[in-house]
């Protein structure tokens, strides 16, 4: 298994897709961290983000209006959104269009 990359399975509660791995974004230098409550993921299927919640049904949640705030603001979190829509998002449309 890649480094960062760790078995945690989880569902979507946007989309209800189930997941199988999680890896963790860090900072140049930092260690790669397991994901735990009150952390952030962006799903790869739906692209919405989600809170690790270990009381949620499948393992995370959808973020409140603050949590929500705090995402709008953070520029990694931006860049993360957007390489998403760029790829994952892309192959995403148009296998809906192709339907």
């Amino acid at each position: 298994m890649k480094e960062g990359v760790t078995e945690f399975k989880t569902t979507c509660p946007f989309c209800g897709t189930a997941h199988e791995l999680a890896s963790s974004v860090v900072e140049p230098g930092e260690e790669p961290a397991l994901p735990g409550d009150g952390h952030v993921t962006l799903c790869v299927r739906c692209g919405e983000w989600a809170i690790y919640a270990s009381d949620a049904p499948g393992g995370l949640r959808k973020p409140n209006d603050e949590e929500y705030s705090m995402l709008a603001d953070d520029p990694r979190v931006r860049a993360i959104r957007k390489a998403w829509a760029e790829t994952i998002g892309r192959v995403t449309e148009k296998k809906v269009a192709e339907r």
